[in-house]
């Protein structure tokens, strides 16, 4: 996945799938799904070499489809968020970088206002305009390390560190009022509202470019220092002095100012005041000015330039190249096995029409076949066998105690590698009485998959007790695992897939817990 615009639009379409499989509508459940499975399904169809890209390289490509069917349609919203967020972000960093040196700029040239009177103070300059960014660069730093270092001892993938929103949340309030006269204003709101709701996988990912975002300002800043300094001293006949109550001696501020000066000494040693140079430039305010050489008084321009330039803009320089780094290396580790990827992953993959329908390709009424070629079929048969048999991965099976037999539950087992594509290797019963639980997951947890499918009933209102059990397990037991919740319908309604409120009520109560290696899947067997 190529970028942050990526995968912002990956999961506002991927939402919107969702959104339009669980509306309560006049077509069920079933013919929803199979409309967009079977729109996937050409899409993947489509692709190129599908079968032998990774999954990563296959989300992108169908990323792309979807984004031209978009913007053939533009049902709505004249942008896609990850492309209104591109458009402000490139915007916005243009915007922060002249601001940073316009006001750098206008500060310098104002400080180094000179009437001839009294010279600029040297020590206040460097304090303001290389010292103190060189400072915050610094902490900047420091708290960075810190922060990894913290990640590191803790011995967790978990980057609530570095959760810093941001970006997010000026993209959230900012970017509907922007595009609010081309689009539905209230629509691509919810699009962000949505994204904000799962800060705890996404706000990682706008941690680093609010780090680019304010390296950016100060770069232009420290830049328009530079600029102003260079005009003043190309415009004016500036004056530069240092002046100290205490009794500082030459060579002290000399040594000083050498060590300060060891980055660029070997390439510009001239722009170097020596200790003459320093002695001559020394203001007391009882004798004045008049008595101090005009060469002395100038000599420390180059020196109060170079500073800028290595203590003020290469740090951010620095800063942006390693924040760039950084985050493309965290997009590069952003997990797509999340289970709404898997889920399109599964949907463009399977050789089913409908994981809820019993119908097949072969079950459709002649007409409704498209005419293809033997050979072809017989192909992209062994082909997508091939493929979903590289899908399958291993799951956990959670069981609640006393209400399937062995025989239900060999045929659950059956009904899931066929439809979720998991191989269920082993089960175990529970209570969902979360004290009593944990002494069954910790004896087995070196046995329990990356994948733990557990059986709920749908009947069974989601009520405080049950939600805080499946929070832990997402928060605390199986932090690093993905829990796949199967709402099981009432046993005289399996026909009819059960209800479409109580699958609503549950998913909206399972989101509200904001545990996103939590997934809810409808039993459509």
């Amino acid at each position: 996945m190529g970028n942050l615009k990526d995968i912002i639009d990956l999961d506002y379409l991927l939402d919107q799938d969702e959104d339009f499989i669980n509306d309560t509508g006049s077509d069920s459940f079933s013919e929803k799904y199979k409309i967009i499975s079977d729109r996937d399904r050409k899409i993947f169809s489509e692709i190129e070499d599908a079968g032998e890209i990774s999954e990563k390289s296959l989300l992108l490509k169908w990323l792309n489809i979807r984004r031209q069917e978009f913007s053939n349609k533009k049902e709505g919203l004249f942008l896609l968020p990850g492309t209104a967020f591109y458009f402000f972000w490139k915007w916005s960093i243009k915007v922060i970088l002249i601001a940073g040196f316009v006001m750098g700029f206008g500060t310098a040239y104002s400080f180094l206002a000179y009437h001839g009177v009294k010279p600029v103070n040297i020590t206040l300059f460097f304090i303001l305009f290389i010292f103190f960014p060189f400072l915050i660069f610094f902490f900047s730093i420091f708290f960075l390390c810190l922060g990894a270092l913290k990640k590191i001892l803790s011995k967790s993938s978990d980057s609530s560190w570095a959760d810093h929103g941001l970006v997010l949340s000026i993209s959230v309030r900012v970017l509907p009022y922007i595009f609010r006269k081309w689009q539905s204003k209230s629509r691509l709101g919810d699009a962000f509202s949505a994204i904000n709701r799962k800060k705890e996988l996404y706000g990682p990912l706008f941690f680093w470019p609010a780090i680019i975002f304010s390296s950016l300002f100060a770069l232009g800043f420290s830049s328009g220092t530079l600029g102003g300094t260079f005009f003043r001293v190309l415009t004016s006949d500036m004056a530069f002095g240092w002046q100290s109550t205490i009794s500082a001696s030459d060579l002290l501020v000399h040594t000083i100012v050498s060590k300060l000066s060891t980055p660029w000494s070997w390439l510009l040693p001239g722009t170097i005041p020596d200790q003459i140079q320093i002695e001559g430039s020394r203001i007391i305010l009882k004798q004045g000015i008049k008595a101090l050489s005009t060469e002395h008084l100038t000599a420390w321009w180059p020196f109060l330039c170079m500073g800028i330039i290595f203590y003020s803009i290469l740090p951010r320089v620095f800063m942006l190249i390693m924040a760039a780094f950084f985050e493309k290396r965290r997009l590069n580790k952003f997990d797509f096995q999340q289970p709404g990827f898997r889920k399109l992953i599964i949907r463009m993959k399977s050789p089913l029409m409908d994981v809820s329908s019993r119908k097949t390709v072969e079950n459709l009424p002649e007409a409704k076949q498209p005419p293809v070629e033997l050979e072809k079929v017989s192909s992209l048969k062994k082909d997508r066998e091939e493929i979903i048999k590289g899908l399958k991965s291993l799951a956990s099976l959670m069981i609640p105690a006393g209400i399937f037999n062995e025989k239900e539950r060999e045929n659950i087992k059956k009904r899931i590698k066929k439809h979720l594509l998991f191989d269920c290797c082993n089960q175990f019963e529970i209570s969902f009485d979360l004290e009593n639980d944990l002494i069954i997951i910790n004896n087995l947890l070196s046995d329990i998959q990356d994948n733990i499918i557990i059986l709920q009933e749908i009947w069974q209102p989601p009520i405080r007790e049950r939600l805080y059990y499946y929070s832990e397990l997402a928060s605390s037991v199986f932090k690093d695992k993905t829990i796949w919740i199967i709402l099981l319908p009432y046993s005289s309604e399996r026909e009819n897939n059960g209800e479409i409120t109580d699958f609503d009520l549950w998913l909206k109560s399972i989101e509200r817990l904001n545990c996103q290696n939590i997934a809810v899947e409808r039993a459509v067997w």
